[in-house]
């Protein structure tokens, strides 16, 4: 493992010598990996942190929605089903 100097890993290498890298943006949210195959997923992201989008090396999405509390209210996966989550007061 490679570490940045927040201690954050940037760089994984497997027993076969493939690496996966990792990319931070400013407020050290991770936004990319990047897998030994070349391909990268990515990561919209809220400036608070919450991730609003997953993009896949092939193509398809993933979103989410957050609640005021920041709590996810839905999900909605690469195939275009969406996952509501109900939340109740306690």
């Amino acid at each position: 493992l490679w570490w940045n100097t927040l201690a954050q890993v940037e760089r994984y290498q497997d027993c076969s010598g493939k690496s996966t890298y990792y990319r931070y943006d400013e407020r050290q949210h991770l936004v990319a990996v990047t897998d030994a195959l070349n391909q990268t997923t990515t990561l919209a992201r809220k400036p608070d942190g919450e991730v609003l989008r997953i993009s896949h090396p092939d193509g398809t999405t993933e979103t989410f929605t957050y609640n005021v509390y920041g709590q996810v209210l839905s999900h909605t996966d690469g195939k275009g089903q969406t996952t509501r989550l109900m939340r109740t007061a306690r």
